[in-house]
């Protein structure tokens, strides 16, 4: 693919749910301290993959990275579904339903 003049390679990944991984290295119960997530553009479906491990309380804080919004737009446009403000607005409604607080900071 092209992107700005700039050929950019573009690879197929395998990929987990945050939900599975927490289940399958710390066991289905278990309460993870710290969770942090920088996925570079796929924020919201990695939330919407971790909202099972929030919905019981799994996680103490948690902190997630987000882009620019337009890295939401770039990733849709390779195939991945849910990265867009509609999907950001519903996941963090759930999140909100589950007890957590949501900080925004930048700079």
């Amino acid at each position: 693919a092209s992107e700005g003049g700039e050929e950019v390679m573009m690879a197929q990944v395998r990929t987990a749910s945050v939900d599975l991984v927490a289940s399958e290295v710390f066991g289905a119960d278990a309460t993870i301290d710290f969770l942090k997530i920088d996925v570079e553009g796929v924020e919201i479906p990695a939330l919407r993959s971790s909202l099972e491990l929030l919905g019981r309380g799994g996680v103490r804080d948690a902190s997630v990275e987000f882009g620019p919004a337009k890295r939401w737009a770039e990733s849709e446009q390779h195939g991945v579904a849910g990265a867009n403000p509609a999907a950001a607005v519903d996941v963090l409604h759930k999140i909100d339903a589950a007890g957590y607080d949501a900080y925004l900071t930048w700079g």
